[in-house]
């Protein structure tokens, strides 16, 4: 198991990744039933495509419950693409997208220092880097 959403968090990466897991939680009927607000607090990488996902739940009584859930989520598929005779690799990770720039050879000639945000992101960084 490997944490992908730790319990103090900051970043737009990991506020989606929690906003998506909120919503795959949510459609639990049991959490469903039980009303009240939902924040993830932590979460872990399974096999097979799972995520287990702590939440804490502020009852409408004002009470509040912790739970977790196995839910099913997968990572968006990766992109190659020709950019100049260069070779983009952008790759999904758990709060974002990562890019590799390769040389004609298939050596890794630069990356991305940190995770970027919606794949757009990754690519257009990518090509920057490539133009420098």
């Amino acid at each position: 198991m490997k944490k992908i959403l730790p319990s103090k968090t900051s970043g737009r990466g990991a506020a989606a990744l929690a906003s998506g897991l909120k919503k795959l939680v949510a459609a639990d009927p049991e959490i469903a039933a039980l009303g009240g607000k939902i924040m993830v607090r932590e979460a872990w990488a399974l096999s097979d495509d799972r995520v287990k996902v702590r939440v804490e739940i502020e009852r409408l009584d004002g009470g509040y419950l912790s739970l977790t859930r196995v839910v099913p989520f997968s990572l968006p598929p990766g992109l190659k693409l020709s950019y100049r005779d260069w070779m983009i690799v952008i790759e999904p990770t758990w709060s974002g997208f990562r890019y590799r720039l390769l040389d004609e050879s298939g050596d890794t000639a630069g990356e991305s220092s940190e995770d970027l945000g919606p794949i757009e992101h990754a690519k257009e960084n990518a090509r920057r880097e490539v133009d420098r």
